[in-house]
């Protein structure tokens, strides 16, 4: 069985966004999620692994980070981080490899996507009452992929529904390709303007 650490590390609104590495749409996107939490005295979890770490395995693969200190360790999933290779994987990963990675030889692309998803994961876990809504992109839940088998495995038994956003340019009929993405899917028109 795998412990859990009750330890959590409370910021306000003014210090986190001080201290985080805000995505581009951060302010369109997510910070109404935070002050509407706030309002409502609703708790808010962050559960993101610290991006160093994902570069960290992107560059040496997932058993590099038994070589981390503890306090590192903390801010992710439990070690050894389960990870099998799919085609699709190596399709995807492969491609973003050949557009920008560092060489043929390096194949971790994958593994640090699966430290990003056992990691939102666990996090989940750590925190989940008798509710959890997660707000992720369509990447890290879609087909039932991404955080989804390591929430079954971290909190067995417990219901996961996802929900997915999609742009089609025609809204009456879901296009084949988005078909079974997810329990609910959200479209919008492909001229729907995005905030990124």
């Amino acid at each position: 069985m795998i412990g859990r650490s009750s330890k959590v590390l409370t910021l306000g609104a003014e210090m986190f966004e001080a201290e985080a590495k805000l995505w581009d749409n951060y302010w369109t996107d997510y910070s109404q999620l935070l002050y509407l939490a706030r309002e409502n005295s609703l708790k808010l979890v962050a559960t993101n692994v610290p991006r160093r770490y994902v570069s960290y395995v992107k560059d040496n693969g997932l058993e590099a980070l038994e070589s981390l200190q503890d306090k590192a360790k903390s801010l992710m999933a439990p070690l050894p981080i389960p990870f099998e290779k799919s085609a699709a994987d190596q399709e995807m990963f492969g491609f973003i490899q050949m557009m920008g990675g560092k060489g043929a030889g390096n194949s971790y692309y994958a593994e640090a996507q699966a430290i990003k998803d056992a990691s939102m994961a666990w996090f989940i876990s750590l925190n989940f009452d008798r509710k959890f809504i997660h707000d992720n992109g369509n990447f890290h839940s879609d087909n039932r992929g991404g955080i989804i088998p390591y929430l079954e495995q971290y909190l067995p038994g417990k219901k996961i529904v996802t929900i997915c956003s999609s742009r089609q340019d025609s809204i009456n009929i879901l296009d084949k390709e988005n078909r079974g993405s997810a329990d609910f899917i959200i479209v919008s028109p492909t001229d729907f303007p995005m905030s990124y």
